[in-house]
Parts: structure tokens; C-alpha cells; sequence
């Protein structure tokens, strides 16, 4: 569901097949980690501006994200934030009440954006 929102609002605002392919992808990795590490609710949003656009994973445990040493070639796991840091501009995460946002940005991928 989660990928399905982020391809039909990147697809509404013109946004390039790739960014979303990317986006996709990294949507599916942080709403998998907040359902296997946070146990909670998961609210998805996606922001578009003039630079670029951001996704924001929502989850009610406020604990943060860790980007771990590279997995082994065989892990099931392990491979998500890495692959979030290699898709987006930038991430990270912000706590607030009542859990945390994980973000991922990405600057400049939509037709017509700068850079």
C-alpha cells in the first residue's frame, strides 16, 4: 500500500520514472523497518516542493534507525538504511511526541527541478 501511495503521488506530480522507482524502494525499506523494529502503526507521507521531494516514514517508538556495517552476502536483513543512503539525497530521523520520522530526501530528481 505504502508503495503504491508514494508511485501514484510522484506520478501525479510529474516526477521522472526513476526517482520513482527510488522512491519505492526506499519507501518499502523504511516502512519494513518500522514494522519489524518498531511494532507500531506506520503513517507514510510524502512532501514535494520546489527542490525535490521527501519521504517521511512516521512509527510511536521513538528509537532511532541504525545504519549497520555492510551485511554478509547470505543475510536475510541488514541491507535497508544502506540501501536509503545509496537511493536519497539524504536521510535521517527526527523524534517527537509519541515516536519518531524517518526521512529520506531527494533533491533535484523530478523534470524541472533544479539540479
Amino acid at each position: 500500500m505504502a508503495r503504491h501511495f508514494v508511485r501514484a503521488r510522484l506520478t501525479a506530480v510529474g516526477a521522472d520514472a526513476e526517482l520513482v522507482e527510488d522512491a519505492e524502494l526506499v519507501t518499502s525499506e523504511l516502512v519494513t523497518n518500522a514494522v519489524m523494529h518498531a511494532g507500531t502503526p506506520v503513517h507514510v507521507a510524502v512532501v514535494v516542493d520546489d527542490a525535490g521531494v521527501t519521504l517521511e516514514v512516521h512509527d510511536r517508538n521513538a528509537a532511532p534507525p541504525r545504519l549497520g556495517a555492510a551485511a554478509s552476502p547470505g543475510a536475510r536483513a541488514g541491507r535497508g538504511l544502506g540501501l536509503v543512503d545509496a537511493l536519497s539525497s539524504d536521510w535521517g530521523f527526527a523524534r517527537g511526541r509519541g515516536g519518531k520520522v524517518v526521512w529520506a530526501r531527494f533533491v533535484g530528481r523530478r523534470q524541472g527541478w533544479p539540479g
